[in-house]
């Protein structure tokens, strides 16, 4: 498997292709999760009356939602990877980087799918830190950035934390608290 992500055929678009599809469908999760009943007969009123041009509109407008993913994704990882060559001194292509946050991002739609589902805790900040899938993700990050590369174990271990610290602080700061 692990051969397979460094130098398999196709494992790019692959993993490309779950990650935005494990990624569109949490994001479609919270959207159905957030939206009152009220709203979605609307929306449903609206499919059916003005028919073909409202599925027009609401296909457009999932393309642009498309579209603005695949930009976020790239943008992230090419941040991420100044970050990881410039600061932690890894050694690695472009290439091998991003199929590691694909995969990593696979984890986090899944994380969003279990928080979704699970939210009996009291505490929101402390079900979003200790989510399995998360963390799953950063140890599948640190362990795939450390058999793509060369380097030690530290550089690796110190950017997953950094980047996990980063992922606390941003959580924190987005729920207010």
């Amino acid at each position: 498997m692990l051969t397979w992500i460094r130098d398999g055929k196709g494992s790019s678009i692959t993993l490309f292709l779950i990650s935005i599809l494990v990624l569109f469908l949490s994001f479609l999760m919270v959207f159905i999760n957030d939206i009152s009943n009220e709203e979605l007969v609307r929306i449903l009123n609206l499919l059916e009356t003005d028919g073909i041009k409202a599925y027009a509109v609401f296909g457009l407008i999932g393309l642009m939602f498309l579209a603005a993913l695949v930009a976020q994704m790239f943008f992230v990882s090419f941040f991420l990877h100044l970050v990881s060559k410039v600061i932690f001194r890894i050694p690695m292509e472009f290439d091998k980087f991003y199929k590691v946050i694909k995969i990593f991002y696979i984890f986090i739609g899944l994380g969003i799918c279990w928080q979704l589902i699970n939210v009996v805790s009291n505490s929101m900040i402390m079900s979003i830190i200790f989510n399995p899938f998360i963390i799953l993700g950063f140890i599948a990050m640190y362990l795939l950035i450390l058999f793509f590369t060369n380097v030690s174990r530290i550089k690796p271990f110190l950017f997953t934390t950094f980047l996990y610290g980063s992922y606390l602080i941003f959580t924190t700061i987005t729920l207010g608290g």
